[in-house]
């Protein structure tokens, strides 16, 4: 396992995988404490860090949304097009390294990466509040939460992205799916939480939906859906084990 994870370190550290685990935190960090700069007035309300911190929470979230689960589409794709490259998933296979052991190592990278991205998230959001003046009412487990819960909400999406990566060379229909899915996502934070109750009749069925409904913000309350969390693990672990099964079956050229 050692050797298949070395292997694809040494890979990555010559593309801009690294760049955008830094880039998806940062520029939602970034674009968030531009529009307090420009709105400052607007937005945050003198005396009371309870409601500026909840509303922080929102815009944050309304960006980390999209991000991740496009970051997750970018990040898998980039990672198995490593391998679809020239000849390397010769070259690879023919390393003393099981196909499931190069699977696994594959996915391990994403969601260390992703929860690197997570960190930097919750890091940044604590900065902004802090750097405007946000010193009392400091949510510190809502902020981890509103990270944290949607990173492992999307077990499923990273799972499944991975797979299709992996499996079809061409990368555009891991893309458009990752598209697509961001617009699902998207759709589910319009209908939660007046609609919650009929977006939870389609959305469990659909992972791309689980990081938006796990931890959502409306307004200034945070409705948190551990449920989503549970579900995007198991649907994650379930997609890993007939990824792998696939990947181990299928002729790779």
């Amino acid at each position: 396992m050692k050797s298949a994870l070395m292997s694809d370190w040494i890979k990555m550290r010559k593309t801009w995988i690294k760049v955008l685990v830094i880039l998806g935190p940062f520029g939602v960090i970034t674009l968030n404490a531009l529009r307090y700069l420009q709105s400052y007035d607007a937005i945050v309300k003198p005396g009371d860090d309870a409601f500026n911190w909840a509303l922080l929470i929102q815009n944050i979230s309304h960006l980390l949304m999209p991000s991740l689960i496009l970051g997750i589409a970018l990040l898998t794709s980039l990672l198995a097009g490593l391998e679809h490259q020239g000849q390397a998933w010769k070259q690879l296979l023919a390393l003393p390294v099981s196909r499931v052991q190069i699977y696994m190592s594959k996915f391990i990278w994403v969601t260390g990466l992703l929860a690197i991205s997570a960190t930097l998230c919750a890091v940044g959001t604590f900065g902004i509040g802090f750097a405007f003046g946000f010193t009392t009412h400091i949510p510190w487990v809502q902020v981890l939460q509103e990270c944290y819960y949607p990173y492992f909400a999307a077990f499923g999406i990273i799972a499944i992205q991975l797979c299709l990566s992996l499996l079809i060379a061409n990368q555009s229909f891991a893309i458009t799916l990752g598209v697509l899915g961001m617009i699902v996502s998207g759709l589910t934070n319009a209908l939660a939480p007046d609609g919650f109750n009929h977006a939870e009749t389609w959305a469990r069925w659909i992972p791309w939906t689980y990081p938006s409904l796990s931890a959502i913000t409306h307004g200034t309350v945070q409705h948190i859906h551990f449920i989503y969390v549970i579900y995007g693990l198991v649907v994650g672990a379930a997609m890993v084990v007939l990824g792998m099964a696939l990947f181990v079956r299928k002729e790779v050229h």
